[in-house]
């Protein structure tokens, strides 16, 4: 899996997703983020998104199979501002909508709308702020190459603020290693994450 039409992929879509007031920026290292911490995967590159609009911050999390190749991506963005839950609509589709159409428009990757799987009471962190927490999964396909994929995506309420996180991995029945791989990095990622207070 090319690791450069991947990761500006994944950049592309998630910078699409909605945008609001900034949070100050905090000096830690690898990825600074005021808005939330959270205990990185073993073996995976972790690196800020530069030139998230205000409002934004972001964390994007590389696996590399070798030199060349991407095994998995990740990505977490925080939005400061509330989720919105109006009756007989479900904000965290709604969110994905917006996260699915930059990634199709690009012209390399096919997403289905309809998930494969789905967690609507995601276990989170103890002490975390976060009062609601869900997961899709989706199926998904890279054209050229042709590489069948699976986007999980999950959606991290807390008061005040939301949160994404994205998983682009190689689907289970044709690289089962690699997908446990990324499902345990993904897991290790929201078992630790802890959203900060937005002032």
């Amino acid at each position: 899996m090319p690791r450069g039409s991947l990761v500006v992929a994944i950049l592309l879509a998630a910078a699409a997703a909605q945008a609001a007031p900034p949070p100050e920026p905090a000096v830690a290292a690898p990825c600074p983020a005021k808005t939330f911490r959270f205990e990185p995967p073993e073996g995976w590159q972790v690196e800020a998104v530069p030139g998230l609009p205000a409002g934004r911050e972001g964390c994007s999390l590389t696996l590399m199979l070798d030199e060349e190749n991407v095994a998995g991506l990740m990505r977490i963005d925080a939005h400061a501002e509330p989720l919105p839950y109006p009756v007989g609509e479900d904000p965290a589709q709604t969110i994905f909508e917006r996260y699915r159409t930059a990634l199709v428009a690009q012209g390399d990757f096919e997403v289905e709308r309809e998930p494969s799987w789905r967690n609507d009471a995601l276990a989170v962190a103890a002490g975390s702020t976060i009062d609601r927490a869900t997961m899709r999964a989706y199926r998904a396909r890279r054209l050229d190459p042709a590489i069948a994929l699976e986007l999980a995506f999950a959606t991290l309420h807390a008061p005040g603020s939301y949160y994404t996180v994205t998983v682009l991995t190689p689907i289970q029945t044709e690289q089962p290693e690699v997908w446990e791989v990324n499902q345990s990095a993904l897991r290790r990622v929201l078992n630790s994450f802890v959203a900060a207070p937005v002032d």
